[in-house]
């Protein structure tokens, strides 16, 4: 009995687990969403490296909800991956890595942010660059 009033052992166990495991959920902005990415390529002469920005949105990051990856693709292979954990979050909401090469031909660019609740961007950001361009 808990200050007159009959509390079942299993509600009062229930009710002392969840309360705090369901405030943990609310940290961070209540909007969520999948990731957006932008490509930005910036422009480079024949034979010197060419650096690609992969610009990353997602509302709501906290230690349960946030993006876990960031992958550069060239030409549809991966040249480069970012990866974050609820111990190492991305810096921010809207945050930029970025990633240099040389080209030595047209090259198409996509990304892919991966959210651990809502999953990948549909739109990879295509983007084509020029050696020189």
């Amino acid at each position: 009995m808990l200050t007159g009033i009959m509390i079942n052992r299993r509600t009062l166990v229930k009710g002392l687990v969840s309360s705090p495991f369901l405030a943990l959920f609310k940290t961070g902005t209540s909007w969520a969403n999948i990731p957006s990415v932008r490509l930005e390529a910036k422009a480079a002469a024949g034979g010197e490296q060419t650096e690609i920005a992969v610009h990353v949105s997602h509302k709501g990051n906290s230690m349960f909800h946030y993006v876990d990856r960031v992958t550069l693709f060239a030409d549809g292979a991966e040249i480069k991956k970012w990866e974050y954990s609820w111990l190492s979050l991305p810096p921010a909401e809207n945050f930029t890595v970025s990633h240099k090469l040389t080209l030595d031909r047209e090259t198409t660019f996509s990304a892919l942010a991966n959210c651990t609740v809502h999953g990948e961007n549909p739109d990879r950001g295509d983007t084509k660059v020029a050696p020189g361009s």
